[in-house]
């Protein structure tokens, strides 16, 4: 009768999250490393937000991405960078912090309030890796800002601007959006009975289908006084057009 044997094949990790909060700085990272993924395939990824509040006005953010697939490769970066000193634009009006991104052959798996939270430099704890490989996508690139008054609580927001092409070098599409919030905040937005009033906008043209979209949502609180809120949405195709007021 044969022994049976137990050898010992590998050791492997895929994802490292770091979470790290003190008084002076706070760090959130994340690295992935997987080979033969059913998703990713081969890939490398490497995430970092770095809070200093007594030295950057928000999160110095960094992510790099880089792999391969069977048939293709495919990379992801983008970075957020805070100004030491804020770029005044208009009286009331300063530009706190520069984004850009440039990806190719993948697909953002981000809402678009994500997306917003990267341009000021905030990634959730934990937070999956932003994008699948996808070899429809071609080249896509992103660039943003952060804002504000100099008393944050008047007035901060962000905004982006996104362009892409398809993988024969064709343009695909172009998207803009941006938010704003007042009497709170950027740190508080999302507090428990904080007060605030917000909007939002987002334009999209779809080159390849001719559908061009448009939306505005906007609202206030005042915790136990006032709550409301609007929407606008437009759609124009080939085919087809609507404008809902709500």
């Amino acid at each position: 009768q044969g022994k049976e044997t137990i050898v010992f094949d590998n050791f492997g990790v895929d994802i490292i999250n770091l979470d790290v909060s003190t008084n002076a700085f706070s760090l959130l990272g994340t690295i992935a490393i997987m080979n033969d993924d059913p998703v990713f395939g081969d890939l490398f990824f490497g995430s970092i937000s770095l809070g200093i509040p007594e030295v950057l006005p928000s999160p110095l953010m960094a992510s790099v991405g880089f792999g391969k697939m069977s048939t293709y490769k495919y990379w992801f970066t983008d970075v957020s960078v805070p100004l030491p000193t804020p770029i005044p634009v208009v009286p009331g009006f300063n530009i706190t912090t520069l984004y850009g991104g440039v990806q190719n052959r993948v697909q953002s798996t981000q809402s678009d309030q994500q997306l917003l939270d990267r341009v000021a430099g905030v990634i959730a704890p934990g937070a999956d890796i932003p994008f699948v490989p996808d070899d429809t996508q071609g080249l896509l690139f992103r660039a943003g800002v952060a804002f504000a008054n100099p008393k944050e609580e008047v007035l901060n927001g962000e905004m982006m601007l996104t362009i892409a092409f398809n993988p024969s070098g064709g343009f695909q599409s172009i998207n803009f959006m941006g938010q704003a919030f007042m009497m709170v905040k950027r740190i508080e937005r999302n507090g428990n009975n904080v007060k605030k009033v917000w909007g939002d906008l987002s334009v999209n043209y779809d080159h390849s289908q001719k559908v061009f979209d448009a939306g505005i949502n906007a609202g206030i609180i005042i915790p136990n006084t006032l709550t409301g809120g609007l929407n606008v949405t437009l759609h124009v195709d080939e085919n087809d057009w609507y404008f809902w007021l709500n």
